[in-house]
């Protein structure tokens, strides 16, 4: 199922990732989780992985992402690992040479859709 106001927006610095699959809202809610990013050498973000999200985001954290993100030709691409509840991103193709764990926070909309991912990188 395609969502007709799904889009994806990357803001990434030294300091802070941001990815956005949707629009918060009022009744939007934070939760806490923790990521290990990825970086290449010269420090840019290759991906995040994200351990245990339906656990602490609930089952239908991902019905509002936009299932082409879910594909091999996608730029950005997004794959979920339901044996280990494990969701990874790659932002950009690369051979990793560094991770961080960091605690990041997932952004749910009012019916626990995924609507944002961010993390302090510092």
């Amino acid at each position: 199922m395609i969502f007709q106001n799904a889009f994806l927006n990357i803001l990434t610095s030294k300091n802070r990732l941001v990815i956005k699959f949707g629009s918060p809202s009022d009744q939007s809610r934070i939760i806490k989780v923790g990521f290990v990013i990825d970086f290449d050498l010269n420090g840019n973000v290759l991906g995040i992985e994200i351990i245990n999200l339906k656990y602490y985001a609930g089952g239908n954290v991902l019905e509002g992402i936009d299932p082409e993100l879910f594909g091999s030709k996608a730029k950005v691409r997004i794959s979920y690992d339901e044996d280990v509840d494990a969701l990874y991103l790659s932002l950009s193709n690369g051979r990793s040479t560094d991770q961080i764990t960091v605690d990041g926070r997932v952004v749910l909309d009012e019916k626990g859709h995924l609507v944002a991912i961010e993390a302090d990188l510092t």
